[in-house]
């Protein structure tokens, strides 16, 4: 029972509840940011009704309504088509004026 306990508490450590609101726009402007810049930043995302990615992402490309990012621990490639399906958002180190210990959501 303590070992459950400790791994929700770790959880919610993981991704604070977010409080800051990020539009699609911002959130697409972040992600070609991230790459013009080649920043070493990746970024973790929750789907609609799938939940949190498995692992932080490098983001390799956007396009006008998807992006693609790289699992580097794979070196496997994972497509959105769409970016209104991500609602929220956390990225691994803080990157022009975004924190890394905040889940943004996006809408």
């Amino acid at each position: 029972m303590v070992i459950t306990s400790d791994i929700n508490m770790k959880l919610r450590q993981s991704f604070p509840r977010a409080s800051d609101m990020i539009s699609s726009l911002e959130f697409k402007l972040l992600m070609k940011s991230i790459i013009s810049h080649k920043a070493k930043i990746k970024i973790k995302y929750f789907l609609d009704g799938r939940g949190w990615s498995d692992c932080f992402l490098s983001v390799m490309a956007v396009t006008e309504k998807g992006i693609v990012f790289n699992d580097d621990s794979n070196n496997k490639i994972k497509s959105i088509t769409f970016l209104d399906q991500i609602k929220q958002l956390v990225i691994d180190q803080p990157f022009d004026g975004y924190n890394s210990n905040l889940a943004y959501d996006v809408s």
